[in-house]
């Protein structure tokens, strides 16, 4: 496969009600909303973190600390609508260590 741009991870919720109606648009529409209001909550605790990095930065005057990071993140409408992803900026497993994820693992 070929990629272009940046390397992303798509994802799915295994948390949302199961509403099927015939066409299944009610449970597309839930998928939507859902992903829709994790980004707005990512892109709230991203600019949190922005401010509270810099105010640490002041008050311990410029010293080397470890900063707190959240990713951007977009919804992509698949299959017409059919079908909604969020996805992320894939990060670089050399510089980052993963300390949990959704099937229960924590280190």
């Amino acid at each position: 496969p070929v990629m272009v741009g940046e390397p992303k991870v798509a994802k799915e919720s295994r948390f949302l009600e199961e509403k099927e109606s015939e066409t299944g648009q009610i449970a597309m529409q839930s998928q939507k909303k859902f992903h829709e209001v994790f980004c707005r909550t990512q892109a709230q605790a991203r600019a949190f973190a922005h401010d509270f990095n810099i105010e640490l930065t002041v008050r311990l005057k410029g010293a080397s600390v470890p900063t707190v990071k959240f990713l951007q993140c977009t919804v992509y409408e698949v299959d017409l609508g059919r079908r909604y992803i969020l996805a992320e900026k894939r990060l670089d497993a050399s510089k980052y260590k993963k300390w949990n994820n959704n099937a229960g693992f924590v280190r």
